[in-house]
């Protein structure tokens, strides 16, 4: 079977929309060994989604479920077979404040089974788009941890990475970007 192949991924999505509400769910494999090293390691994630727009607003949420098999390790996830299991939830807003004005807030709460560190990261974030290929964004983050969590904002090349357990972080990004 092609999902047994290490580094391939098998992925579904489903989605339905009807007047100002959206759902969707996806569930994928990633199979994360080597041929030498774990070769059956695999991670598994689902993922349920729900929007709905209320004139310029709109609301957001959605769950995750992820499960580490056979020595793979979720990010953010301590070491450690029992722990290889999360849950994650999100909710929030996106208004369209002014026709080159958009606002949006989140927060997400991630569930490691079996351990105590279990973080939370709020976001806020402005854009203002100069042109249809031309914007600018102010986006700010602060992950609040428990316990041994060490994840950060981001996850290594992709953000700010991980922190010393225990201990939160603040993050800012602003720029401008042009599509070409």
């Amino acid at each position: 079977m092609q999902g047994d192949i290490p580094g391939f991924l098998t992925a579904s999505c489903n989605s339905y929309s009807s007047g100002p509400f959206n759902v969707g769910s996806a569930y994928d494999e990633i199979n994360m060994g080597t041929v030498t090293t774990n070769p059956d390691a695999k991670t598994r994630r689902t993922v349920l989604t729900a929007a709905y727009e209320i004139s310029a607003v709109k609301l957001f949420a959605g769950y995750r479920w992820a499960k580490a098999y056979d020595g793979a390790v979720l990010p953010g996830a301590l070491p450690g077979a029992a722990n290889q299991g999360s849950n994650l939830w999100w909710t929030g807003a996106i208004w369209q404040a002014a026709r080159a004005l958009t606002l949006s807030a989140a927060a997400y709460y991630q569930d490691f089974r079996n351990t105590g560190g279990d973080p939370w990261l709020f976001v806020v974030m402005g854009k203002y788009a100069f042109s249809k290929r031309t914007d600018a964004y102010l986006s700010v983050g602060y992950a609040m941890k428990r316990e041994n969590s060490n994840m950060g904002l981001g996850n290594g090349a992709a953000g700010f990475g991980n922190t010393p357990p225990g201990s939160n972080q603040l993050g800012g990004a602003v720029g401008i970007r042009h599509a070409f």
